[in-house]
Protein backbone atom coordinates (compact mmCIF):
# COMPACT_ATOMS: atom_id res chain seq x y z
CA UNK A 1 0.00 0.00 0.00
CA UNK A 2 2.46 2.36 0.75
CA UNK A 3 4.44 1.94 -2.69
CA UNK A 4 1.72 3.38 -4.33
CA UNK A 5 1.84 6.93 -2.32
CA UNK A 6 2.99 10.12 -3.60
CA UNK A 7 6.38 11.00 -1.07
CA UNK A 8 5.35 14.04 0.82
CA UNK A 9 1.68 13.08 0.22
CA UNK A 10 0.87 11.87 3.90
CA UNK A 11 3.81 10.78 6.47
CA UNK A 12 3.73 6.99 7.53
CA UNK A 13 1.45 5.93 10.62
CA UNK A 14 2.99 6.59 13.82
CA UNK A 15 2.05 3.36 15.72
CA UNK A 16 4.07 0.49 17.30
CA UNK A 17 2.34 -3.07 16.93
CA UNK A 18 1.05 -4.53 20.22
CA UNK A 19 3.80 -6.67 22.15
CA UNK A 20 1.64 -9.79 21.74
CA UNK A 21 4.94 -11.82 22.46
CA UNK A 22 4.86 -9.97 25.99
CA UNK A 23 1.40 -11.47 27.14
CA UNK A 24 1.82 -14.63 29.07
CA UNK A 25 0.69 -17.86 27.42
CA UNK A 26 -1.30 -20.08 29.60
CA UNK A 27 -3.39 -23.24 28.55
CA UNK A 28 -7.38 -23.91 29.44
CA UNK A 29 -6.17 -25.33 33.13
CA UNK A 30 -3.62 -23.01 34.20
CA UNK A 31 -6.55 -20.04 33.13
CA UNK A 32 -8.69 -21.90 35.34
CA UNK A 33 -6.21 -21.97 37.85
CA UNK A 34 -5.47 -18.02 38.36
CA UNK A 35 -9.00 -17.45 38.09
CA UNK A 36 -10.03 -19.47 40.99
CA UNK A 37 -7.10 -18.09 43.24
CA UNK A 38 -8.04 -14.79 41.86
CA UNK A 39 -11.35 -15.08 43.53
CA UNK A 40 -10.48 -16.80 46.82
CA UNK A 41 -7.87 -14.03 48.00
CA UNK A 42 -9.44 -11.63 46.30
CA UNK A 43 -6.91 -9.28 46.35
CA UNK A 44 -6.86 -5.56 46.11
CA UNK A 45 -5.44 -3.75 43.28
CA UNK A 46 -3.16 -7.08 42.16
CA UNK A 47 -2.54 -9.98 39.68
CA UNK A 48 -1.60 -13.08 40.40
CA UNK A 49 0.45 -14.20 37.54
CA UNK A 50 1.11 -17.63 37.05
CA UNK A 51 4.72 -18.83 35.45
CA UNK A 52 4.15 -22.81 35.59
CA UNK A 53 1.41 -25.33 36.73
CA UNK A 54 2.62 -28.80 38.41
CA UNK A 55 6.35 -27.76 39.10
CA UNK A 56 6.85 -29.69 42.34
CA UNK A 57 9.67 -31.20 41.52
CA UNK A 58 11.34 -27.95 40.63
CA UNK A 59 10.41 -26.40 44.00
CA UNK A 60 13.85 -25.11 46.10
CA UNK A 61 15.02 -28.11 48.91
CA UNK A 62 15.68 -25.09 50.99
CA UNK A 63 12.62 -22.93 50.55
CA UNK A 64 11.02 -21.58 53.53
CA UNK A 65 7.08 -22.68 53.72
CA UNK A 66 4.49 -21.00 55.69
CA UNK A 67 0.43 -21.35 55.68
CA UNK A 68 -1.91 -18.94 54.22
CA UNK A 69 -5.38 -19.80 55.91
CA UNK A 70 -8.36 -18.30 53.54
CA UNK A 71 -12.17 -19.39 54.37
CA UNK A 72 -11.09 -22.26 55.53
CA UNK A 73 -8.67 -23.66 52.77
CA UNK A 74 -4.67 -23.87 53.64
CA UNK A 75 -2.70 -22.73 50.79
CA UNK A 76 1.30 -23.71 51.53
CA UNK A 77 3.50 -20.79 50.57
CA UNK A 78 7.02 -21.30 49.62
CA UNK A 79 9.88 -18.66 49.21
CA UNK A 80 13.26 -19.99 47.73
CA UNK A 81 16.14 -19.75 49.57
CA UNK A 82 17.95 -16.83 48.35
CA UNK A 83 14.93 -14.79 48.26
CA UNK A 84 14.44 -15.19 51.95
CA UNK A 85 17.93 -14.77 52.50
CA UNK A 86 17.98 -11.45 50.81
CA UNK A 87 14.84 -10.62 52.85
CA UNK A 88 16.40 -11.27 55.85
CA UNK A 89 19.98 -9.48 55.17
CA UNK A 90 17.58 -6.49 54.45
CA UNK A 91 15.71 -6.72 57.89
CA UNK A 92 18.29 -7.54 60.16
CA UNK A 93 20.93 -6.29 58.16
CA UNK A 94 24.81 -8.45 58.18
CA UNK A 95 27.01 -9.12 55.30
CA UNK A 96 26.92 -10.00 51.78
CA UNK A 97 27.04 -13.82 51.47
CA UNK A 98 27.78 -15.89 48.81
CA UNK A 99 25.72 -17.66 46.29
CA UNK A 100 26.40 -21.21 48.11
CA UNK A 101 23.16 -22.83 49.23
CA UNK A 102 22.08 -23.50 52.92
CA UNK A 103 19.54 -24.39 55.46
CA UNK A 104 17.58 -21.52 56.33
CA UNK A 105 17.37 -20.75 60.10
CA UNK A 106 14.49 -20.50 62.29
CA UNK A 107 14.66 -16.15 62.65
CA UNK A 108 14.62 -16.58 58.41
CA UNK A 109 11.58 -18.61 58.53
CA UNK A 110 10.08 -16.50 60.53
CA UNK A 111 10.66 -13.26 58.59
CA UNK A 112 8.96 -15.27 55.58
CA UNK A 113 5.35 -15.52 57.22
CA UNK A 114 5.90 -12.11 58.44
CA UNK A 115 6.76 -11.12 54.94
CA UNK A 116 3.44 -12.62 53.29
CA UNK A 117 1.87 -11.37 56.65
CA UNK A 118 2.52 -7.58 55.34
CA UNK A 119 2.16 -8.78 51.81
CA UNK A 120 -1.70 -10.00 52.04
CA UNK A 121 -2.31 -7.20 54.65
CA UNK A 122 -1.08 -4.76 52.11
CA UNK A 123 -3.64 -6.08 49.26
CA UNK A 124 -6.61 -6.49 51.38
CA UNK A 125 -6.35 -10.65 51.75
CA UNK A 126 -8.86 -11.76 54.43
CA UNK A 127 -6.41 -14.34 55.57
CA UNK A 128 -3.78 -15.54 58.24
CA UNK A 129 -0.16 -16.62 58.23
CA UNK A 130 1.47 -19.38 59.79
CA UNK A 131 5.00 -20.21 59.77
CA UNK A 132 5.74 -24.15 58.73
CA UNK A 133 9.16 -25.69 59.89
CA UNK A 134 8.53 -28.72 56.99
CA UNK A 135 7.67 -28.79 53.59
CA UNK A 136 4.27 -30.16 53.35
CA UNK A 137 2.78 -32.89 51.19
CA UNK A 138 3.16 -31.99 47.53
CA UNK A 139 0.91 -35.21 45.92
CA UNK A 140 -2.04 -34.07 46.03
CA UNK A 141 -2.32 -30.15 45.44
CA UNK A 142 -1.33 -27.93 42.48
CA UNK A 143 1.96 -26.20 42.58
CA UNK A 144 1.70 -23.06 41.00
CA UNK A 145 4.89 -20.38 41.03
CA UNK A 146 3.70 -16.88 41.30
CA UNK A 147 5.68 -13.73 39.55
CA UNK A 148 7.55 -11.98 42.62
CA UNK A 149 10.42 -9.90 41.69
CA UNK A 150 13.93 -11.07 42.70
CA UNK A 151 13.12 -14.81 43.86
CA UNK A 152 10.76 -17.66 43.34
CA UNK A 153 7.74 -18.30 45.22
CA UNK A 154 5.52 -21.45 44.96
CA UNK A 155 1.91 -22.00 46.29
CA UNK A 156 0.55 -25.21 46.50
CA UNK A 157 -3.23 -25.27 46.23
CA UNK A 158 -5.31 -28.29 47.98
CA UNK A 159 -7.51 -29.69 45.45
CA UNK A 160 -10.64 -28.20 47.31
CA UNK A 161 -10.25 -24.84 46.52
CA UNK A 162 -11.66 -25.35 42.89
CA UNK A 163 -14.92 -27.81 43.96
CA UNK A 164 -15.48 -24.88 46.81
CA UNK A 165 -17.64 -21.31 46.17
CA UNK A 166 -14.83 -18.52 47.21
CA UNK A 167 -15.77 -16.80 50.82
CA UNK A 168 -18.36 -14.00 50.23
CA UNK A 169 -16.31 -10.74 49.96
CA UNK A 170 -17.79 -7.72 51.60
CA UNK A 171 -20.26 -5.16 49.68
CA UNK A 172 -18.20 -1.97 47.83
CA UNK A 173 -18.16 1.02 49.17
CA UNK A 174 -19.64 2.02 45.83
CA UNK A 175 -22.65 -0.05 45.94
CA UNK A 176 -24.41 2.89 48.29
CA UNK A 177 -23.79 5.69 45.91
CA UNK A 178 -24.83 3.56 42.43
CA UNK A 179 -28.27 3.03 41.33
CA UNK A 180 -29.02 0.17 38.65
CA UNK A 181 -32.27 -0.02 37.38
CA UNK A 182 -32.66 -4.00 36.51
CA UNK A 183 -35.35 -6.04 36.22
CA UNK A 184 -35.66 -9.27 38.82
CA UNK A 185 -37.07 -12.36 36.48
CA UNK A 186 -39.49 -14.72 38.73
CA UNK A 187 -41.16 -16.54 35.55
CA UNK A 188 -40.40 -17.06 32.06
CA UNK A 189 -42.04 -18.48 28.99
CA UNK A 190 -41.49 -18.35 25.31
CA UNK A 191 -44.73 -17.20 23.39
CA UNK A 192 -44.94 -16.34 19.47
CA UNK A 193 -46.34 -12.68 18.80
CA UNK A 194 -49.79 -14.29 17.59
CA UNK A 195 -50.53 -16.26 20.99
CA UNK A 196 -49.95 -12.96 22.73
CA UNK A 197 -52.48 -11.24 20.95
CA UNK A 198 -55.06 -13.72 21.29
CA UNK A 199 -54.77 -13.84 24.82
CA UNK A 200 -57.72 -13.44 26.69
CA UNK A 201 -59.49 -13.04 30.45
CA UNK A 202 -58.77 -16.21 31.43
CA UNK A 203 -57.04 -17.79 29.37
CA UNK A 204 -53.78 -20.06 31.47
CA UNK A 205 -50.55 -19.94 30.65
CA UNK A 206 -47.52 -22.43 32.15
CA UNK A 207 -44.82 -20.70 33.03
CA UNK A 208 -41.27 -21.62 34.30
CA UNK A 209 -40.23 -20.44 37.74
CA UNK A 210 -37.46 -18.35 37.94
CA UNK A 211 -35.69 -16.05 40.07
CA UNK A 212 -32.88 -14.14 39.00
CA UNK A 213 -31.75 -10.63 38.49
CA UNK A 214 -31.53 -9.52 34.50
CA UNK A 215 -28.11 -7.05 34.34
CA UNK A 216 -24.87 -6.63 32.33
CA UNK A 217 -26.47 -8.87 29.72
CA UNK A 218 -26.55 -11.95 31.94
CA UNK A 219 -28.23 -13.06 35.21
CA UNK A 220 -27.25 -13.63 38.82
CA UNK A 221 -29.48 -15.93 40.78
CA UNK A 222 -31.19 -14.82 43.94
CA UNK A 223 -32.64 -16.28 47.34
CA UNK A 224 -35.96 -15.21 48.60
CA UNK A 225 -36.65 -14.43 51.98
CA UNK A 226 -39.61 -14.17 54.04
CA UNK A 227 -40.39 -10.18 54.70
CA UNK A 228 -42.38 -7.48 52.48
CA UNK A 229 -41.25 -6.94 49.16
CA UNK A 230 -42.24 -5.03 46.15
CA UNK A 231 -43.91 -7.09 43.39
CA UNK A 232 -44.73 -6.44 39.60
CA UNK A 233 -45.24 -8.36 36.99
CA UNK A 234 -44.29 -6.98 33.04
CA UNK A 235 -44.75 -8.97 29.91
CA UNK A 236 -42.16 -8.36 27.22
CA UNK A 237 -42.86 -9.51 23.99
CA UNK A 238 -39.56 -10.33 21.83
CA UNK A 239 -39.66 -8.98 18.08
Amino acid sequence: MWDKIVPGSMDAPKFSAFPWHALPRLNRREAAVESTIARWIAARGSKVAIGRVGIAGAIDPAAAWCELRVGGESIAVAGSAALVRALARARLGGPAELAAPRPLGVVERALWALAVAEAIEAHGIAGEVWPMLRAPDRSTGSAIELAVPGGTVVAIVPPTLFVRAPPERPTPAWADRVAIDAPIVVARCALPREAVAALAVRDLVTVERAFALEIFGGELGLVAHRGPAAQGVAVEVAS
